[in-house]
This record gives structure tokens, C-alpha cells and sequence, in this order.
């Protein structure tokens, strides 16, 4: 399962406090996403495992002195809980971003985009639920979390592919696998 987003610019200024602490400000006019606060929380704890596994102990025991070593080794201690705390937060919030794109394009497979004004912002057309390169590319996708856009569909009857060098539409029909798929468009 794979989902690029480049379709957002992310914006936040980086300001200084009273107290010479460094944070970041998002903008006013900033609109609240799920995918937003997942990249967040994921990029932060993978950021600091990294920073973990690159850690040198033999190289800090060296330089630092007896009575500090406890510290260090508290401190290690506590990135160390840091990051199994945000892995946690971030899969939790991938969960979550998960179950809403699930629900949009469900909501889209069942009723129909049209009805709901529910559209994708990588699509080119709205009578179809994804677009792919060739029908071995159509016959290859996975029963469950093909993504697409904003979107994570799953085969069902009524799913509706793109083929771009066929430049034709397919639906399945009838059920869900290669066999049942026909040329609606």
C-alpha cells in the first residue's frame, strides 16, 4: 500500500520565544488534516529511532564522567521510551487516516461520486475509481487497499478502472475477480 501526496505545501514558520526556545507556527489560514499531524508524529519518530541506532556508546562512556554516566544512561533510557511512545501515537494516527480514506471511498463505491460530489485530486475523470498504466497492471491490483488519491478502495462489484493504453474503462461485474471485469467506457 502506497500513498504520495504532493498535492499539499505544507507551511509553519519557525519562531523564537522569550525564552530563546525554538517552535514552530502553522499559518492562520491552516486547514486542519489528519494526513497533516500522521506525517508529523511518523517523521519525528523515525527522525529520533534513527538518531538512536546511530548512537556510539562505547564513544559516550569515553567522555563522559562517572558520576554523569547514570544520566546518560537515563536520558538514552528516555529517548529510548520517547520513540517506542510516538511509534505508537503515529501507528495509531495512521489507523485512523487509514479508516477515513476507507470510509470516503466507500462511501464513493457505493453511492456513486456523483451523488455526494466526492471527487479524487488526482484524477482525470469521475467515471472511473483509479486509472492504471495496463490491464496487467489492472489484473494485478490486491482485493483490499488499492490506493488512489484520498481514496483506499477495495475490489468489489461496481469498482471501476482507467486502462491507459486500452483507453477504456472497466468495471467489475458479477464478481471480483480478472474474469468479471467489462468494458463499460
Amino acid at each position: 500500500m502506497k500513498k504520495e501526496n504532493d498535492y499539499r505545501n505544507f507551511k509553519y514558520k519557525i519562531e523564537i520565544d522569550e525564552n530563546g526556545s525554538v517552535y514552530s507556527v502553522l499559518p492562520e489560514d491552516y486547514e486542519d488534516c489528519t494526513e497533516d499531524k500522521f506525517m508529523i508524529v511518523n517523521l519525528c519518530a523515525s527522525i529520533l529511532e534513527h538518531a538512536y541506532e546511530s548512537i556510539d556508546f562505547d564513544e559516550i562512556n569515553e567522555f563522559v564522567e562517572v558520576e554523569n554516566e547514570k544520566d546518560v544512561q537515563n536520558d538514552v533510557k528516555g529517548l529510548g521510551d520517547a520513540i517506542e511512545y510516538l511509534s505508537g501515537v503515529a501507528f495509531s494516527m495512521g489507523e485512523i487516516l487509514k479508516h477515513e480514506m476507507e470510509i470516503d471511498s466507500n462511501i464513493k463505491q457505493l453511492i456513486g461520486a456523483e451523488s455526494i460530489g466526492v471527487t479524487s485530486k488526482n484524477k482525470e475523470n469521475d467515471s472511473y475509481d483509479i486509472a492504471v498504466k495496463n490491464v496487467g497492471e489492472r489484473n494485478a491490483l490486491p482485493n483490499v487497499n488499492i490506493i488512489s488519491g484520498d481514496n483506499i478502495y477495495k475490489r468489489i462489484e461496481g469498482f471501476r478502472v482507467y486502462v491507459k493504453t486500452t483507453r477504456k474503462i472497466y468495471e467489475l461485474q458479477g464478481g471480483t475477480t480478472n474474469k468479471h471485469w467489462k468494458i463499460v467506457g
